[in-house]
């Protein structure tokens, strides 16, 4: 659940951008159009997030990776998952959490 809400707060402060029409590898906006990988965690989270449909898919933008050059599609946050988001951030966790992790 930590890395779901980390990763909507991510997608709402940094822009998540798509490139690829078959793979749709997850890119973030760094300066202007420039644009870097995720690590495979957040790639793997926002993934789901769409398919759950918690994140949205927007319009084409002209990106630029090094030196390459090509079309990305946005990700967008709905204004539900925000809301829903800025809920979760002010709910306090179970102190079980932390253990399960530090043992995992």
């Amino acid at each position: 659940m930590e890395v779901i809400e980390r990763v909507l707060k991510q997608a709402n402060t940094d822009r998540f951008m798509l490139i690829g029409e078959f793979r749709q590898q997850v890119y973030r906006c760094t300066t202007g159009d420039e644009v870097e990988e995720v690590p495979a965690e957040t790639e793997a989270v926002v993934h789901q997030l769409l398919d759950a449909g918690w994140l949205e898919v927007g319009g084409t933008h002209q990106v630029r990776y090094g030196r390459l050059m090509g079309p990305a599609r946005s990700v967008l946050v709905p204004t539900r998952s925000r809301r829903k988001s800025e809920r979760w951030s002010v709910l306090s966790k179970p102190s079980q959490w932390g253990q399960r992790r530090k043992t995992a």
